[in-house]
């Protein structure tokens, strides 16, 4: 596992290191030590699917790559952070956005496609197998679809069934 005194002390002797991205367990406590050990000179790129995204923004992530079936939610928790709203990113976040990631970090390869195809981006929703779990029932996504209209995400493209 790459630490974050390991992570510095590449950053420091290594001319092409020059992000991070915040990935896997105790990203929370990385990201504040990078920011810290830097003095604030290495930026840290957010990930993980969103999750923590309000938190990071209080850290000082202001990049994310969470992937693209809710690019949406996330700009608009960022944008309303930058914009010295906090209070509306938090909002943001906890209604919108932690309501599908609930469903989202459990199944993420068959929601990406599925939400990508509801948006009317791809044309197919179909999951190539291995997809690595097994595929959501039909009561999560009942109640996945409930969550989505529930947030007023990703509308149903009129084609979709």
């Amino acid at each position: 596992m790459l630490t974050a005194n390991l992570l510095l002390r590449m950053f420091d002797k290594i001319d092409h290191v020059r992000y991070v991205k915040a990935e896997g367990t105790n990203f929370l406590a990385k990201t504040a030590a990078l920011i810290e050990g830097s003095d604030g000179k290495l930026p840290v790129i957010g990930g993980a699917a969103g999750k923590h995204m309000i938190h990071m923004l209080r850290l000082g992530v202001t990049a994310f790559m969470t992937g693209t079936e809710a690019l949406d939610l996330h700009a608009a928790v960022v944008r309303a952070y930058l914009e010295s709203n906090e209070q509306e990113a938090a909002d943001l976040y906890y209604q919108k956005v932690l309501p599908y990631l609930v469903f989202y970090m459990d199944y993420s390869s068959e929601l990406l496609k599925g939400m990508l195809h509801r948006r009317g981006v791809l044309d197919c929703p179909q999951v190539i197998p291995p997809v690595g779990a097994p595929p959501m029932s039909d009561v999560e996504r009942r109640e996945f679809e409930w969550v989505l209209d529930r947030i007023g995400s990703c509308p149903q493209r009129p084609d979709v069934p």
